[in-house]
């Protein structure tokens, strides 16, 4: 498993005691929830039904917001919204240099005002998204002036 992972997933376990992943017993890179009695239960696609990895492959950042809502970047260059309960809301994005493509999406934040911040590793940027998804802005390293 990466190490990124693993902090993303420790933070996520601190902020939601409900989407508890033990580092040892995953295998997959995939995203689950597990039951006190140590059950995974893997969280809905965009289509409501189960996966057990394939539709949360590899997410590489999460944050929860102020109303509990989990996001989610993944290995897909997609931006992932769960509700409180982990049940699908929406996903935005896909590969791509455009505004709302992602080429490596490695890390997500999101503000007290719910804007979602995304690192757009391999595109160099900063992507930033509404509350409800939509793109607001972006900056890059041309955007910030020298020392």
């Amino acid at each position: 498993m990466a190490p990124a992972l693993v902090l993303a997933v420790a933070v996520a376990a601190a902020a939601s005691p409900a989407l508890l992943e033990d580092a040892s017993a995953q295998t997959d890179d995939s995203l689950g929830r597990f039951m006190p009695d140590g059950k995974r239960v893997p969280l809905p696609d965009s289509n409501g039904s189960s996966t057990t990895g394939g539709f949360y492959l590899f997410p590489y950042g999460m944050a929860f917001d102020g109303s509990e809502r989990l996001i989610l970047v993944d290995r897909r260059d997609r931006i992932v919204q769960l509700d409180g309960r982990y049940s699908f809301i929406k996903e935005t994005g896909q590969n791509g240099s455009d505004n709302g493509e992602f080429f490596w999406p490695r890390g997500v934040e999101v503000n007290s005002s719910g804007h979602i911040f995304v690192a757009d590793t391999r595109n160099n940027r900063i992507q930033v998204f509404l509350p409800d998804g939509s793109f607001a802005y972006e900056f890059d390293k041309s955007s910030i002036p020298p020392p």
